[in-house]
């Protein structure tokens, strides 16, 4: 085969190598990112595989502050409603009676938890005005997320009761909410009890290390806002193209999204620890819904994408170079010395130089006498004629190039003229083939095989 077509080949390969490598690596990535999501969310549902739940607590023991406020009022049934809204309100009646016996029909004071004091410098005091504060984090398996809340007492009703003594027994709100917290953590009849079992499985932080990898993470709409400010976050959001991360686009993830936002976030009051004394109210505020998607900050994915592209173009490229370069070199070396004259093959045949490495004086000699003719004035034929035969009877040098001789060979092959069939090219070639073919075949008799060669 010849040089050229291998060379064209080898292009031919790489180009297809390419494009190859182009979806061979974007396969190879995609295979990668379901298998890093089905390990993140295999972790996260490992992480919650005991319980939906984790809870510690953030602080107790500290002094609250409080003051008394008024019993909401009894609802009470309109006679004769004047609007839808009184209307619907009748309606419900019964549930909302029913809801404030529960809550308040036995309340005798109600107070409310209030900050201690309010300084730019003590931040902390006024956000343990509590008493005590839990923090916990709830797996959302729906959604792939989990939602982090704070849960802490906001009011305490002292209850009313059946004998006056029976005041004199009644605790402090101190009293009633350091009950509250122990019920809350320690009792074994509490709801909450085993939540705190986690150890540091609250730790948001905890889970993400646990959870993330080099594809996806936890996001929060909530603790960026907390971190950048909403307005910044907004607008990085609207900015993103969802598109190039296969997402619809941050805001239809729960963790943004208002219509689920308006749900999740809702305050949830309820009455939490009593007993025959108090009854302590709880608030259940929901913070932040942490989200597992795929990290588009990092884009690993595509940068991945890039690099593996990058990384088998280049070796394929080099691969082909290391081929294509030292072929062309030799293909552009015999195609100059095809058709370089004879008088200039002779001056590369005769260079001194060529012997020099195994010495002979002789010939160095006589070589460097031919070197000297040739490289004075163009000479004429018969004298390039009688340095060929020095050359090759003192130097031992041949001035039939193989590769020409087979490339000739080739050409006057009479088989070559028997399809279509030519009477007058196979005869001629057939007489040039048995003399190219001879034992002894001097440079004079190939160059005329060559001349007459053009006929064919």
């Amino acid at each position: 085969m010849k040089r050229n077509s291998i060379i064209w080949i080898i292009i031919a390969t790489w180009f297809v190598g390419l494009v190859g490598v182009f979806f061979s690596t974007k396969m190879a990535v995609d295979k990668k990112e379901k298998k890093l999501w089905m390990q993140a969310h295999n972790a996260l549902s490992d992480y919650f595989d005991n319980q939906s739940t984790y809870m510690d607590v953030v602080y107790s023991g500290r002094t609250v502050a409080y003051e008394q406020i008024s019993i909401p009022d009894r609802p009470q049934k309109r006679d004769n409603p004047q609007s839808d809204w009184q209307r619907t309100l009748n309606d419900s009646y019964g549930k909302y009676l029913e809801q404030w016996k529960s809550e308040y029909g036995d309340i005798w004071k109600l107070y409310k938890l209030k900050p201690k004091y309010k300084s730019e410098n003590s931040w902390n005091s006024d956000n343990e005005w509590t008493g005590w504060m839990f923090h916990g984090l709830e797996c959302i398996n729906a959604w792939n997320g989990v939602i982090e809340f704070i849960e802490y007492p906001y009011q305490v009703g002292l209850k009313k009761q059946d004998y006056n003594f029976f005041y004199n027994f009644m605790p402090t709100i101190q009293e009633a909410l350091n009950s509250a917290y122990e019920f809350e953590t320690e009792d074994p009849k509490s709801s909450n009890r085993d939540k705190f079992a986690g150890g540091n499985k609250s730790n948001i932080w905890n889970l993400k290390g646990m959870v993330e990898n080099e594809y996806f993470f936890l996001w929060s709409y909530d603790d960026n806002c907390n971190s950048f400010g909403k307005e910044s976050v907004d607008s990085m959001l609207c900015a993103t193209d969802w598109s190039k991360y296969h997402i619809k686009s941050a805001y239809s993830l729960p963790s943004s999204d208002v219509s689920v936002r308006s749900l999740v976030f809702a305050k949830s009051d309820y009455p939490g620890v009593y007993n025959g004394y108090y009854q302590v109210y709880n608030r259940l505020e929901k913070t932040a819904v942490w989200r597992l998607t795929y990290n588009w900050y990092d884009d690993n994915k595509s940068r991945n994408l890039k690099k593996y592209r990058i990384r088998w173009a280049a070796i394929l490229t080099i691969l082909m170079l290391g081929s294509v370069i030292p072929l062309s070199i030799i293909e552009n070396k015999k195609k100059k010395m095809s058709e370089e004259t004879l008088q200039d093959r002779l001056k590369r045949l005769c260079n001194p130089q060529n012997f020099m490495k195994n010495y002979d004086t002789k010939k160095v000699e006589t070589a460097n006498a031919l070197y000297q003719r040739l490289m004075t004035v163009a000479l004429g034929e018969q004298a390039l004629n009688e340095i060929s035969q020095t050359a090759i009877t003192e130097l031992g040098i041949t001035l039939i190039d193989e590769t020409q001789l087979k490339k000739l060979k080739e050409k006057v092959n009479p088989q070559r003229y028997m399809k279509p069939y030519d009477a007058e090219k196979v005869s001629l070639a057939n007489e040039l083939f048995a003399k190219i073919n001879k034992s002894g075949l001097t440079y004079e008799e190939y160059i005329e095989i060559e001349k007459e060669s053009k006929k064919l």
